[in-house]
């Protein structure tokens, strides 16, 4: 009897863990900007942005105020930083093909530098192959969609 007991308390143990590591890993998912370089999300928010205004909206065209970011923490180059793929949207930045994305990644003084990449996509799955440096990307689920990296900017694998 003692073991049953025993047997119940360890398992309702190791079920309490289970539920305290589960909700870490969420919190780490939901949180992620966090972990980069302790980068608070509207910070990055600031950071998307300004290079939105900057480089790609036309015709002195700003962001609204109440653009949605989505930011994706992921491993683009080889490095153990975490990178970011950001998406916007809003009314003036989403379209049939997807809402305009950039990636940024981090450089070794701790910034977001975005990398020559600014396409309306619906998504973008990082591979595992990589090439010159950085990992290929798949957009919108397509192997026709695959681009790699040319050491300038992401280009349509043609081989």
């Amino acid at each position: 009897m003692k073991r049953l007991l025993l047997t119940f308390i360890l398992i309702g143990v190791i079920y309490v863990l289970g539920q305290m590591v589960t909700s870490g890993i969420e919190t780490y998912s939901e949180g992620a900007s966090v972990l980069l370089s302790g980068m608070s999300t509207a910070t990055i928010h600031d950071v998307v942005r300004a290079h939105y205004n900057e480089h790609i909206a036309i015709n002195d065209f700003v962001l609204p105020e109440d653009a949605q970011f989505v930011l994706t923490p992921v491993h683009l180059n080889s490095d153990r930083d975490l990178d970011v793929i950001a998406r916007i949207e809003s009314d003036a930045t989403c379209g049939g093909g997807g809402c305009i994305t950039t990636l940024f990644i981090r450089s070794e003084d701790g910034l977001l530098t975005p990398i020559p990449f600014a396409y309306a996509v619906k998504e973008i799955e990082v591979l595992e192959s990589v090439t010159s440096g950085m990992h290929d990307i798949r957009l919108n689920g397509s192997t026709d969609g695959t681009m790699v990296w040319d050491g300038n900017q992401y280009s349509t694998n043609t081989f």
